[in-house]
């Protein structure tokens, strides 16, 4: 089946860096802004609109010119290129693999590359809890969220235009999606495009995460009671899901205050344990990713196919 071969391919092979689709849309993208650019709301949405149509059209229009084993192929080589497991661990592990190694300038700038919040004068417990936030952030974004939106258009047989059209909303959402002076407006419908995307994912694939917890947990019921009291600690409606099921698993403290654009945003904190984070903290939260996206692979086709 192609769905599992794809997964397979990304989880041995990581992303196409030389012909990442993602990065083409990126790059159009930023074509698109330097056109369409004014800091008002209708401008951004038609930012949101022209990506949208540009990159779902072709694939669509596709279907009636080429045959299906065509079809198959491109669909196997996008959707292997659009999840991000392995991606997801190798360039958070060159921040880890850093501070392993006592390197804690190099760990920031490596941290930088992966968070949009400020990294230069971050110490090394701080830069452990962005890291973990920002791979439990991930585990959905990157992983869950595609795979739940390529199976929900297996539903209406348009599997990769609703894969691709998430991952465009989720890419916009991070290059325009923020609340400063040349964003507040134009990022507006990108960001809440996102957010609703997000939405039944960040829960859906949250529960996925807490079942690790099984395994992962010293106390599986307080890593519960952590989820559900924390799991809305965050600005974001989604953000906090993932967070606090981990925070949950590991028993640790994550969010709270930090620097974005020269400004501290303040923020709630999720989980109460104040203990040092760990390298074996980081260490779980990549067993939790692993495991918690190939539960949900399966999970899905077994929906989807009655297996």
């Amino acid at each position: 089946m192609i769905y599992i071969l794809a997964y397979i391919t990304d989880l041995v092979i990581g992303d196409p860096f030389k012909f990442h689709p993602i990065i083409i849309v990126g790059n159009t993208i930023k074509r698109i802004e330097k056109v369409v650019y004014k800091n008002n709301y209708l401008n951004g949405l038609l930012l949101l609109v022209i990506s949208l149509v540009i990159f779902i059209t072709p694939i669509y229009l596709l279907r009636f010119i080429v045959s299906d084993i065509v079809i198959g192929f491109i669909s196997y080589y996008l959707i292997y290129a659009l999840i991000a497991t392995k991606s997801l661990y190798k360039e958070t592990n060159k921040v880890n693999q850093a501070l392993t190694e006592n390197r804690l300038e190099d760990a920031r700038i490596l941290l930088s590359y992966v968070v949009s919040r400020e990294t230069s004068k971050l110490n090394e417990q701080q830069i452990k809890k962005a890291l973990i936030e920002t791979i439990s952030e991930n585990t959905i974004d990157g992983v869950i969220a595609p795979l739940f939106y390529l199976f929900l258009g297996v539903l209406f047989n348009h599997d990769i235009e609703l894969m691709i059209g998430y991952k465009i909303v989720n890419t916009l959402d991070s290059m325009v999606g923020y609340k400063n002076k040349r964003y507040n407006k134009f990022g507006f419908f990108s960001a809440k495009a996102d957010d609703i995307l997000n939405y039944i994912p960040a829960r859906i694939g949250s529960l996925f995460m807490l079942v690790p917890g099984f395994i992962y947990s010293k106390d599986f019921k307080k890593t519960l009671s952590i989820f559900f009291k924390n799991r809305n600690n965050q600005s974001s409606p989604n953000a906090g899901y993932p967070e606090a099921a981990i925070a949950g698993i590991l028993d640790i403290k994550l969010a709270g205050p930090s620097y974005y654009f020269g400004n501290i945003v303040s923020k709630k904190y999720i989980g109460s344990n104040d203990k040092e984070i760990t390298n074996n903290d980081i260490k779980t939260t990549y067993k939790v990713l692993f495991f918690s996206s190939t539960l949900f692979m399966l999970f899905m086709i077994g929906v989807l196919y009655g297996i």
